[in-house]
């Protein structure tokens, strides 16, 4: 596992080794940081605005919002309130974990698609965490993943949080 630091140190995340940074390759949006592994499981962490939903239904919207994305069909899933292990600034924080089934490309076939999100609310904008897969032993590495998570500087990304 290796310690990754995310806009410019202000925050920080443990990951496995063999995750590699996408955006080395690919175009990735400023809000976004992405690594994905040769297995083809994917860590995304990323900002949004946050959608005028109360707090128990958010994490199940950004939840179903994978899916979509997808182009697949989310499970019943349930979010789960937790205590926030990154400090005060965080109004609201859910997790919740699923499978969801999507086609794979270029074919009929549907495939299994293992999430793991964690939602962070702010005053003024929402923090996604997620670790998608197609195989679930991959999910293992999920609970040190979130427990690994720093927030070293909010404010320096957002200041009015």
């Amino acid at each position: 596992m290796t310690t990754r630091s995310f806009w410019e140190g202000a925050i920080e995340v443990t990951l496995p080794q063999n995750y590699l940074d996408l955006s080395e390759s690919y175009l990735v949006p400023d809000n976004q940081t992405v690594y994905s592994n040769d297995k083809g499981s994917c860590f995304i962490l990323e900002f949004v605005q946050p959608q005028p939903l109360p707090n128990e239904k958010s994490a199940q919207f950004y939840y179903n919002d994978i899916a979509q994305c997808n182009e697949g069909v989310a499970d019943e899933a349930m979010a789960q309130e937790i205590s926030s292990p990154i400090g005060s600034d965080v109004k609201y924080c859910a997790v919740i974990r699923g499978k969801q089934t999507s086609k794979k490309p270029g074919s009929n076939e549907e495939i299994p698609i293992y999430v793991s999100l964690a939602l962070y609310r702010f005053i003024t904008v929402d923090m996604l965490m997620s670790l998608t897969s197609e195989i679930e032993q991959e999910q293992e590495i999920w609970d040190g993943i979130l427990q690994s998570l720093k927030l070293i500087d909010i404010h320096r990304l957002f200041p009015h949080n």
